[in-house]
């Protein structure tokens, strides 16, 4: 597997992350959720945010690994 390719992979990773993040949000929309319920679903957004973000930046390095390959 080349760098690009593996980029692709991580960015569509952190897409579907993203959709998780989504739906997690949508959860916070309900007016039927106690305190520890928001709090809950929010330290679960955080965290998931956080794996997105290292995705992201996985792809990205791993991007101009493959670009500076090239250029080689």
């Amino acid at each position: 597997m080349n760098y690009t390719e593996w980029a692709d992979e991580y960015k569509r990773d952190a897409e579907r992350v993203l959709g998780t993040i989504n739906k997690y949000k949508e959860k916070l929309k309900s007016e039927n959720l106690s305190k520890d319920e928001r709090s809950s679903i929010q330290r679960v957004i955080t965290a998931y945010r956080c794996i997105y973000r290292e995705l992201l930046k996985t792809a990205k390095h791993l991007r101009q690994r493959g670009e500076n390959d090239c250029e080689k």
